[in-house]
């Protein structure tokens, strides 16, 4: 254990805790006094050069030197080296400071007068970079543009931040390091001593207060921010403040708002007021965002003053003075955890999502031309991470992507790794990572069906040109039973390699569903096989493909990273464990309540924002940041409870049953006292700059205070059965679709098989007709309802249900059992079954027999439900020739029957008018190509004939069996 030199202020904790991250570094510098200076941005020499530079033995060059310590090396290999790309011209030839010098140890020893003890990054509000003197110059001339080597953002400004944060994740890496060990030491600093103050608590409603957010700040908004943060928007940009619904608008404002306020002695704002901190003021007043009027300073004033008047329309809270508390703190004096070490050894594109606002999601890697992510319709999460809407995705352009492409083309096998929250799990085909050019083409996706994940692969052993209809043999799945994916936060790594294939591997675990081992004619994809198919064409898009809104995936994403190499089990157990978003240690001092003896005592949590809504207070320990203390006598601590802005908080106190001695047998100094292995969320309320926090106990040593919890509130007396609103009908459950479509087709029942077993599995999936229905049932089982009431009926129900209808009707009409349909008809080509003259025969041998059957009309030829539709309405709409109408009283419903449509080219003949839309992909958009309205020579070919015929009678018996005649009960 190390300890500082002041022992009361801080104290050092082998907290296990791993270096290379992405947060904040404390770092011993020396003075800054040197300013980079201009230079030219011609390139650097290769990479060959520098190394011969510094692999000379014996130093016998000159210009060679000595790297004496392990920091100096990692400087070499995680700042020296990619930093020459970009800066070697200028500051490694004689332009000071020579921090890219060909003598690495000078190099370093110039370097490291720029690395300081401050933070670069504000380490709560990462929506803003906060600048003062001794930020580091490297950041600070990025951040003025100086020689930025980025150009092909949407801004100036954007170029410049996107240098900015690839030189950041430099420093990052090498600074992580600086004792050339992986363990970090975490310095825990104490914050100041304080009580809880008095505070302002937003109300729960947008209405609520006098003036409201809705009368005061609210009109502002939608006045002069509704072109752009409004979901109705043109070009929507999140969040949306804007919206004309006062309440979301007013969730989306809290965190921009700061409503605690100093006045000074005329009743005016005082300049350190944090009122003139919130957003939305330091927007206009200081960074000229989009202002209102000419006058950008006399906007912020506008601003100010209604968040001003909001804010004093809410009284002012104090603590309630009988309780036992803890001195205050806030995430702005916690001390940051670096949170682990991540295995990037091979990373070479890494998304961490820390920007908190803008258009840009930047490449962190570090690894030259970063692929950075442009971003559309999307939310930031607070805390790492956007949320994708409808209609959202983040997109890198091809020259952006490429990189991707060179590095794993070079090694032929690669892992992408996500976490992520899906936002429900009846989403289909719908698509989380694509390296993708549309159109169904693709280098590799990431994606989601249900409650699995897919995996799609181009190698010249496997297809990349996935269907998205949910028919696709070409896609690698987890096992359906598992039901691996969830709509929580989940860590999720696809690897891929020659020799083992694909694998997919969710919170840590392998989920152990073989790759293909050879070809066959239903599946193509086999293990093994060359990326030498790969486009360089293509473009990495997180949320949906380009062109493509059937492949649209909702959730959040908090981390993305691409390898160029398949990580290996304890590689990614490694990345699992480290977790993901910033972490910070709050520690609230309990020194004053226990009195002599235990000066410097602080209970610790390990606290991270959870999501934009809350956080995570996880492992509260008991720590004393006096060099070798011990408790002078045991510390009894009961009934711990969170407060948040002067209040108890309700929900989440998990630490309420708490009982817990602290003692010299359970007290160490160097790790302390750890009082409950339990996490749990709190409600966020006025955003991490702002919400303080405070501990409330029933016994702290000597002190109690029994807390009497109010009497639970008796529940409200249930409706009257009788009164209830409820619907009358419902749907049939999964077991009740498969029996009824049984009885109704005279098929066998389908049953539920081992997808894993022969004749079902991958290896062998070859199947009659019967074994590809029990097929069909067992992967869709899941996705079919599994309950009556109709409200919780989904679209993938439906789709389901259609798989189930069409292979039932596929089994039927193949084997045509008992004369259900009529033989003849079937064994006639379709030109003649069904021409124009022919509709009662193929009404009565194809469309009656199924209608009558599924609406269970009875041999007197009478229905058996009066509130059905009427069977020639229905066989109308399937096979009359004649043009249908669906409302009399309705402009533009008329409609042709799915019969007519289906053979209108084999019995018209060529340059017919066709009855369906057709419409071409061009892989940027869905275009309507006018050649292909009238029948080709092809298509009177495709639609004459027996093969036609049976086409046709499934498709009726499948509208049929699947409707919603059949479903509903």
């Amino acid at each position: 254990m190390r300890t500082s030199q002041t022992s009361k202020e801080f104290k050092t904790f082998h907290l296990s805790i791993f270096g290379r991250s992405n947060w904040v570094r404390l770092f011993i510098a020396f003075g800054i006094t040197m300013v980079l200076s201009a230079c030219g941005d011609n390139p650097a020499g290769t990479a060959a050069d520098r190394e011969a530079n510094i692999t000379s033995t014996n130093n016998q060059a000159p210009n060679v030197g000595e790297l004496k310590t392990n920091d100096s090396r990692k400087f070499k290999t995680e700042f020296y080296d990619p930093m020459m790309n970009y800066c070697g011209t200028c500051h490694g030839a004689g332009q000071s400071p020579e921090f890219l010098a060909a003598n690495v140890a000078a190099a370093y020893s110039q370097a490291i007068q720029f690395v300081n003890i401050e933070t670069y990054i504000d380490p709560v509000d990462s929506l803003e970079k906060h600048r003062s003197a001794n930020d580091s110059i490297f950041l600070t001339k990025a951040d003025e543009g100086h020689n930025c080597w980025i150009t092909n953002q949407p801004t100036e400004q954007d170029n410049y931040d996107a240098c900015e944060a690839q030189i950041k994740t430099y420093l990052d890496a090498w600074i992580g390091g600086s004792e050339g060990t992986s363990e970090r030491d975490i310095v825990l600093v104490a914050p100041p001593i304080r009580d809880p103050g008095a505070t302002r608590t937003f109300p729960e409603f947008a209405t609520n207060g006098s003036p409201s957010f809705a009368t005061s700040v609210h009109p502002l908004l939608v006045a002069n921010c509704q072109s752009c943060h409004s979901e109705t928007s043109a070009t929507p940009q999140a969040p949306f403040f804007a919206n004309d619904d006062a309440q979301t608008s007013y969730e989306a404002a809290k965190s921009k708002m700061n409503i605690d306020f100093e006045l000074d002695g005329d009743g005016v704002i005082t300049e350190e007021s944090p009122l003139r901190q919130s957003r939305f003021i330091v927007r206009l007043r200081d960074e000229f965002h989009n202002c209102f009027s000419t006058d950008c300073d006399a906007d912020a004033d506008a601003m100010q003053a209604q968040i001003l008047a909001f804010a004093q329309g809410i009284a002012v809270q104090a603590i309630d003075p009988t309780l036992i508390a803890s001195k205050a703190s806030n995430l702005v004096e916690a001390t940051i955890a670096s949170g682990g070490q991540r295995h990037e050894s091979h990373t070479i594109a890494l998304w961490e999502f820390s920007e908190g606002q803008g258009s840009i999601a930047y490449d962190t890697s570090g690894v030259p031309d970063p692929t950075n992510l442009n971003l559309s319709n999307v939310e930031w999460i607070l805390g790492n991470g956007i949320d994708i809407k409808n209609g959202g995705f983040a997109q890198a352009y091809t020259q952006e992507s490429r990189k991707l492409y060179d590095f794993i083309r070079a090694s032929g096998e690669y892992s992408i790794e996500a976490w992520i929250i899906p936002a429900n799990v009846t989403q289909e085909n719908a698509s989380i990572m694509s390296f993708t050019g549309g159109g169904g083409f693709r280098n590799f996706t990431m994606g989601q069906t249900m409650y699995n994940y897919d995996f799609i692969n181009l190698s010249t052993d496997s297809d990349g040109n996935a269907i998205t209809d949910g028919t696709d043999a070409t896609k690698y799945m987890t096992d359906p039973d598992d039901e691996n994916l969830q709509a929580a936060l989940q860590h999720v790594v696809m690897t891929y390699d020659p020799v083992n294939g694909r694998k997919i591997f969710v919170n840590g675990v392998d989920t152990a569903v073989e790759d293909a081992t050879e070809a066959d004619a239903n599946d193509p994809n086999v293990l093994g096989g060359l990326l030498n198919d790969w486009s360089t064409s293509f473009g990495l898009y997180l949320g949906r493909e380009p062109g493509n809104s059937n492949t649209q995936w909702l959730g959040k994403i908090r981390l993305a990273a691409v390898h160029n190499r398949a990580l290996t089990q304890e590689q990614i157990t490694q990345n699992y464990e480290v977790g993901v978003g910033q972490k910070y240690f709050l520690l609230f001092s309990v020194a004053e309540r226990l009195g002599t003896g235990y000066e410097n005592s602080f209970i610790v949590f390990e606290v991270q924002q959870y999501d934009n809504y809350a956080y995570l207070f996880n492992q509260p320990k008991f720590v004393n940041l006096t060099e070798g203390w011990t408790p002078p006598a045991p510390i009894t601590i009961k009934g711990m409870r969170i407060g948040v802005n002067s209040t108890e908080v309700v929900q989440g106190q998990a630490f309420g049953h708490m009982n817990v001695v602290v003692d010299d047998t359970s007290y160490t100094s160097a790790d302390g006292q750890i009082l409950s292995d339990l996490g749990t969320i709190i409600e966020l309320q006025k955003g991490p700059a702002a919400d303080e926090f405070f501990l409330t106990f029933e016994q702290l040593g000597g002190l109690t205070n029994n807390l009497v919890e109010d009497d639970p509130v008796l529940p409200t007396a249930p409706a009257d059965p009788s009164e209830a609103v409820s619907s009358d009908i419902g749907v049939r459950t999964f077991d009740e679709i498969n029996e009824t479509m049984s009885l109704i087709t005279g098929i066998t029942k389908a049953v539920k098989v081992d997808l894993s077993q022969s004749p079902y599995s991958d290896a062998n999936p070859v199947f009659n007709n019967q074994q590809q229905l029990n097929n069909t049932f067992t992967k869709y089982r899941q996705a079919l309802p599994a309950i009556s009431n109709i409200e919780a009926y989904l679209p993938s129900h439906q789709m389901a249900v259609a798989q189930l209808a069409l292979n039932y009707c596929d089994v039927l009409v193949d084997t045509n059992p008992g004369g259900f349909y009529n033989a003849t008809t079937l064994a006639t080509a379709a030109e003649t079954a069904f021409d124009a003259g022919n509709f009662s025969t193929n009404s009565s041998n194809v469309i009656t027999p199924i209608v009558e059957r599924v609406l269970n009309v009875n041999t007197s030829n009478s229905r058996t439900l009066l509130t059905q539709p009427n069977e020639s309405v229905i066989e109308n709409m399937l096979g009359s020739n004649v043009t249908q109408t669906l409302d009399a009283g309705v402009a533009n419903t008329d409609y042709t029957s799915l019969v007519k449509c289906m053979t209108t080219c084999g019995v018209n003949g060529v340059g017919t008018p066709r009855c369906e839309i057709y419409w071409t992909d061009d892989n940027t958009n869905d275009v309507f190509d006018a050649s292909e309205q009238n029948c080709d020579a092809a298509d009177v070919t495709n639609q004459t004939g027996v093969a036609r015929t049976l086409q046709v009678a499934k498709a009726v018996c499948a509208s049929v069996l699947g409707s919603a005649t059949m479903l509903i009960k």
